[in-house]
């Protein structure tokens, strides 16, 4: 599953943790859709003639011995695609064309995801755009706070959140057709000491596409497949844990 990462905006994408640094090297993280890891798939194609219903995205992960009092853990992820300005389809940052039309959650597993959690967790989210000089990535953050401290399992593939995207505003935000790559760019695990541990290595696959975005060669969306699939064409598009907790008080 893993892809040419030649392309420059699979490049920045990948960077986009920004300068946090390596963790060890079985901190490894997953992004599929549908399912877990290699349970899921690594591209998702969309006729974008509906309303109904959603996508979802599940990350999972695999971390280092060691790690016994966990109280919380973040998860940071980045849309890109060619060219600028944002994506309307794509713009869930505060005031953007489908900002209530996301979330993450991190409540339970599906299919081939072994959870780590006992107990429910609490999720806050936000988006936000970073300019580059190879376009505009959007960046989707996750902070989950864990309801009791807990050991992490090593050496498995755990679940960590999913991330749901409703078929919502095909005709009112456009970009539904337009290809895509995201990326899990890093997670962060908190111990109560306030020490934490990034993970950021790819297990199988760190990145999944949208409507054949291959993550290294962006697929062109045909006048003709539109018409077929009633897409609408559009132009091609070339912390401390302390200070997460606070948000939750």
């Amino acid at each position: 599953m893993l892809r040419n990462l030649a392309h420059p905006f699979v490049v920045l994408a990948t960077l986009a943790a920004l300068a946090l640094p390596a963790g060890p090297a079985r901190a490894q993280v997953n992004l599929s859709w549908d399912d877990c890891g290699t349970a899921g798939v690594d591209n998702k194609s969309f006729a974008c003639g509906t309303t109904q219903g959603d996508f979802r995205l599940y990350g999972s992960f695999v971390a280092p011995a060691g790690i016994d009092r966990c109280v919380g853990y973040t998860v940071d992820l980045a849309v890109s695609y060619v060219g600028n300005p944002p994506l309307p389809w794509w713009d869930f940052a505060p005031g953007g064309c489908r900002a209530a039309d996301w979330s993450i959650t991190a409540a339970a597993p599906v299919g081939a995801c072994l959870p780590f959690v006992d107990g429910p967790t609490i999720a806050l989210k936000s988006a936000s755009y970073a300019d580059t000089q190879f376009g505009t990535i959007l960046r989707l953050h996750g902070d989950m706070q864990l309801a009791s401290v807990q050991p992490v399992p090593s050496d498995v593939e755990l679940y960590a959140f999913t991330l749901a995207f409703k078929n919502s505003q095909v005709n009112t935000c456009q970009g539904c057709c337009d290809p895509v790559c995201i990326t899990f760019t890093s997670m962060r695990l908190f111990e109560e000491d306030q020490s934490s541990v990034v993970l950021m290595n790819p297990l199988n696959s760190f990145w999944v596409g949208w409507q054949g975005f291959v993550c290294g060669i962006p697929n062109a969306v045909s006048a003709a497949n539109a018409v077929s699939t009633g897409c609408i064409p559009t132009p091609t598009k070339k912390p401390t844990w302390g200070s997460i907790k606070a948000l939750y008080r």
